[in-house]
């Protein structure tokens, strides 16, 4: 009807046309066509979107008054949402003691609360979210934001998986609000003592300091640039030492990779890989490998040595007779397995033969009476006995094949060694060899438990 509405009708827009209001005059020339004229007051100001059909109905149908009504409101954007992560460990190396159960705290043994472990998930990246579009009452589209990506930068040990961060290897998480990573190296920058406690760490540990008296450490790789003096180690990998072993007959190494010192003192070392060192003195050594005294002294007095493969030595003992035992492979201790696998193995057969002598007697009787319900079941567990004793005969089998290879690889040791004192005593099997008398310049070896000494 343009501007010739019968009743007074405005309608006014907000500035961001995001809301229309209504004024009608209490004195309508004509309720009958009001309806009319609402929707033509509308169209006049352009809005299309968002319109209260309800209120104009009980504007029209019930007298409503109408001054500043809202009559029609678009519909706001719905920005996105940013992206955010959730870290699941600290976010700093901190060292707390442990709480006991009792409740006193242990501060002796110290927990690094962001240890991890491969596959571990350390980190979940949730992704921003795209926002809604909004309308106003024109009708027109007001554009959304969308939110922005969490910027996080995946370093060092670590990879994504969908929206999950994980740990590649086992080790320390760290995360500075921009970059996770794990390292597997430990580095403690003095002593471990009573100020760092115990280590237990899966990755690598690098002491700058030494490692005091009744301290213990448990890691895969170790390097230590002081000395370990009365204290536990156990490594999974290798283990340096910048200057030595003290023992105090307490100290207890456990490496199953190599090991390297300048010198080994009144200690309990058992090293699967080789040993590096100058001198080793009053130690209780095994080796699984080779044991190089390559340094200035290069020598190894008293104590117990049990080794496997060589040795490699300026000189054995000393001048004063001091008792120096060597142990020369394990040939007995093989033996000895060997004759008791073979024994059980044997025992096992009896019991197999012995239960096919059941299977078949309980058969004979089930021919003739196949529903006897006591011999079926007896047959049915007598059967599974055979097959379980079967499967042990194998395994013992196995584990005997692999001891006559252990016997094979032992069979030769060698020791080239430059001064061979009195005192020193070498056992390999049941034979023995002790040295009465100086010996320079020799090779001596086990072969399969014989022992020889020769001129080099």
């Amino acid at each position: 009807m343009g501007t010739d509405l019968m009743n007074k009708v405005q309608v006014v827009l907000s500035d961001d046309y995001m809301r229309g209001y209504i004024f009608i005059d209490d004195d309508r020339e004509n309720p009958d066509q009001l309806h009319e004229d609402i929707m033509d007051a509308l169209r006049q100001r352009g809005i299309v979107y968002g319109i209260s059909d309800s209120l104009i109905d009980e504007i029209c149908n019930h007298n409503m008054p109408a001054i500043n009504l809202l009559i029609a409101e678009g519909t706001p954007p719905v920005n996105g949402i940013d992206g955010s992560y959730r870290y699941f460990y600290e976010d700093n190396h901190r060292l707390l003691p442990k709480i006991n159960e009792d409740g006193s705290v242990d501060y002796k043994n110290i927990e690094y609360f962001n240890t991890v472990y491969q596959g571990d998930i350390l980190m979940e990246i949730i992704p921003a979210t795209d926002g809604s579009k909004g309308m106003n009452v024109k009708g027109e589209e007001i554009p959304a934001l969308s939110g922005l990506a969490c910027d996080i930068k995946v370093g060092l040990n670590c990879y994504v998986k969908g929206h999950k961060v994980y740990a590649n290897v086992d080790g320390l998480v760290s995360f500075d609000g921009r970059c996770i990573e794990v390292s597997n190296l430990l580095e403690i920058s003095d002593d471990i003592g009573v100020g760092t406690g115990n280590i237990v760490f899966t990755g690598d540990v690098k002491v700058k300091g030494d490692v005091q008296f009744g301290m213990s450490v448990k890691c895969h790789n170790l390097s230590v640039d002081g000395v370990i003096e009365g204290a536990s180690v156990v490594v999974k990998g290798d283990l340096m030492v910048g200057k030595g072993i003290v023992g105090q007959e307490c100290t207890d190494i456990q490496c199953e990779g190599n090991l390297t010192c300048k010198y080994m003192h009144s200690a309990n070392v058992h090293v699967d890989g080789d040993i590096h060192a100058d001198m080793i003195v009053n130690c209780q050594t095994f080796c699984g490998g080779k044991i190089l005294l390559d340094g200035k002294k290069g020598t190894i007095i008293g104590g117990t040595t049990t080794l496997k493969k060589r040795l490699q030595a300026k000189s054995i003992g000393s001048e004063l007779g001091v008792t120096t035992v060597f142990k020369l492979g394990e040939i007995t201790n093989i033996l000895n397995q060997i004759r008791d696998t073979e024994r059980d193995i044997d025992e096992y057969n009896q019991i197999y033969k012995k239960t096919e002598q059941c299977i078949l007697v309980l058969k004979q009787k089930l021919d003739k009476n196949p529903q006897h319900k006591k011999y079926r079941t007896l047959s049915a567990e007598y059967t599974r006995n055979k097959f379980t004793v079967q499967h042990k005969i194998n395994l013992m089998n196995q584990s005997l094949l692999k001891l006559h290879n252990q016997l094979t690889e032992s069979g030769v040791i060698e020791l080239s060694v430059g001064t061979l004192h009195p005192g020193a005593l070498f056992y390999s099997g049941k034979n023995e060899k002790h040295i009465q008398d100086p010996r320079n310049n020799i090779m001596l070896k086990s072969i399969h438990g014989e022992i020889m000494i020769l001129d080099a």
